[in-house]
């Protein structure tokens, strides 16, 4: 590459300097529009007129339910809440990974928990690191991870440990299992439909309590954040299918019933921000309270999807430590007592249970 010599570098920068102050003495003499006519005046443009989002668009004006104090869980060293159920005593079932002590490995465990945060008992689930988990009734623990399912009896001791390979074939064998529900008579998982990561959707497939007979009953959910919720009320398979804002209603056999929802940012009824509801849990009275990642709502509904009110507002601010990326929290499991007094939200980012507790009790399920 050429070089320039020292006399003609001295030359050129003179020049550039000389040719700076010439502009702008030019634009101070002659302002900005008489200097360049040709030039767009920004302040001019008219962009499309888009409906900006009033805040009391998405704040209501009264809640059932409001926040009180977080359940700050022992978590040991580096523990983090995986995720979250609630048996039909009430008590939540938390799953924390941590550094078991004295060593640098890690551990899962499953915790029983009351209203209060104290820990009840403690469950080691070995290697395991869930992404689910669902107690059938008070008889045995259901706890799903990648390419497998294991139940547990009510003492914490495996009753089956399933390999989903041994029972699937392809792309299912290895998936990673994002809903969990069972009856008496079927287990119900989400498994991702690819051989690697979670992409987007999965599939419904249908076990026997033995794990046996596997069947795919409903195909191509789609959810957002390697998470599709589900629960069963009344026969029906329920599906938050929050990629597309709705809830969809199947019968045990994969038949579709009905969906409702939608996406809307600008009333209650709707789901705002990108993927919601990313969780759901059913009350005692079988109406249905859905959670929404990034504006930190939850909502009640009637089993069809009538609006029934808002319970309440969780601060997401704190989801990600008070910076901006609070929308990305997209795993917020909820679970709803029996009486409907307290409404627990898994917070995945500071690693707390926030609770909502009802604010009238005339207002009671």
């Amino acid at each position: 590459m050429t070089r320039l010599s020292h006399p003609l570098r001295q030359l050129f920068v003179l020049i550039c300097l000389a040719a700076i102050t010439i502009l702008a003495l030019s634009v101070q003499w002659l302002g900005p529009r008489e200097f360049a006519p040709s030039l767009v005046d920004v302040a001019s443009l008219r962009l499309p007129q888009v409906p900006l989002i009033e805040p009391s668009d998405a704040i209501p004006e009264s809640t059932s339910h409001v926040e009180v104090e977080a359940l700050r869980l022992e978590l040991g060293r580096a523990g983090k809440i995986r995720t979250l159920a609630m048996n039909q005593s009430g008590q939540l079932l938390v799953v924390v990974t941590r550094y078991a002590e004295h060593t640098e490995d890690q551990e899962t465990v499953l915790l029983t928990v009351d209203g209060e945060g104290e820990i009840l008992a403690e469950w080691l689930l070995g290697e395991l690191k869930p992404s689910a988990v669902y107690p059938i009734g008070d008889e045995s623990v259901l706890v799903a991870a990648r390419g497998r399912v294991v139940e547990f009896d009510r003492e914490g001791h495996i009753k089956r440990d399933i390999d989903l390979g041994d029972v699937l074939d392809g792309v299912y064998a290895d998936a990673h299992p994002s809903g969990l529900v069972a009856d008496m008579v079927h287990i119900y998982v989400v498994v991702g439909n690819t051989e690697t990561e979670w992409g987007g959707w999965g599939d419904i497939v249908r076990f026997d309590r033995q794990f046996g007979a596997p069947e795919v009953v409903v195909n191509k959910q789609f959810g957002c954040c390697s998470h599709i919720d589900i629960d069963l009320l009344d026969g029906v398979l329920l599906v938050a299918e929050n990629s597309r804002h709705r809830v969809n209603k199947f019968s045990t056999d994969g038949k579709l019933l009905g969906r409702w929802g939608k996406r809307d940012r600008r009333t209650l009824e709707g789901f705002a921000a990108c993927c919601n509801p990313v969780c759901f849990d059913i009350g005692s009275d079988g109406s249905i309270y859905t959670a929404e990642s990034g504006v930190g709502r939850v909502k009640r509904f009637s089993a069809d999807g009538e609006f029934l009110g808002v319970v309440g507002m969780v601060d997401t601010t704190n989801f990600d430590g008070n910076t901006s990326a609070a929308a990305a929290a997209c795993y917020m499991p909820i679970e709803v007592t029996p009486d409907g007094d307290r409404v627990y939200v898994m917070d995945v980012r500071a690693n707390i249970i926030r609770v909502l507790m009802i604010q009238d009790q005339n207002e009671k399920l």
